[in-house]
């Protein structure tokens, strides 16, 4: 199957995304100085305040598949976080809840590491075990696959961390998630709570 859409900053702008989010004091911005991957990156910096977030998204209703995957290049770049907070990284919004949400925590003790929820129909989430990434390029991948039909719960969703596939979730009933999508988003959110 054909890329739903393909976001790669080249064009040294942010035409790429269907929209921005960015508050208070934060920015998203393209830059070659942020290249992880080609001439130029997103920069994603996050002010100073509790509630600061700044994403993109990409509109992706109805994607007409029983599949998603999604890819994206992560430099923590010596990102300073309170110990023991979370933080969600990318985002596959249905009308009422999520499909997926890639979080990224970090402690003193063990430095970054990044999990995954998949949701189900009822709203129910499972998550992953955290998986260690380093302070420098990670790629991170995940996969989700729809349940056979509304009475199944055989969907999975996959987390790869830097080409190697670190956890499974399966039993997932999110049928009817998959018609719901709304947006596929990528950024820095608020604290997870």
């Amino acid at each position: 199957m054909a890329d739903k859409f393909d976001v790669t900053f080249e064009g040294n702008d942010l035409s790429e995304v269907g929209a921005i989010v960015n508050e208070p004091g934060s920015t998203v911005e393209v830059s070659a100085t942020a290249k992880l991957v080609g001439s130029y990156g997103c920069v994603v910096t996050v002010g100073g305040v509790d509630d600061a977030q700044a994403y993109v998204f990409r509109s992706v209703s109805p994607i007409g598949s029983n599949y998603l995957s999604y890819l994206f290049y992560l430099d923590p770049n010596s990102f300073t976080i309170v110990d023991g907070n979370q933080f969600r990284l990318s985002l596959v919004e249905t009308t009422s809840t999520y499909l997926a949400s890639l979080h990224l925590d970090y402690t003193t003790a063990d430095g970054y590491s990044v999990y995954l929820y998949g949701f189900e129909d009822d709203e129910s989430s499972h998550e992953t075990s955290k998986y260690p990434i380093g302070d420098g390029v990670n790629t991170i991948e995940v996969h989700i696959t729809r349940a056979t039909n509304s009475s199944s719960a055989n969907g999975t969703a996959l987390l790869y961390v830097n080409g190697s596939l670190k956890e499974t979730i399966t039993g997932l009933d999110n049928y009817d998630l998959f018609d719901d999508m709304t947006n596929v988003c990528v950024g820095w959110y608020r604290d997870w709570e």
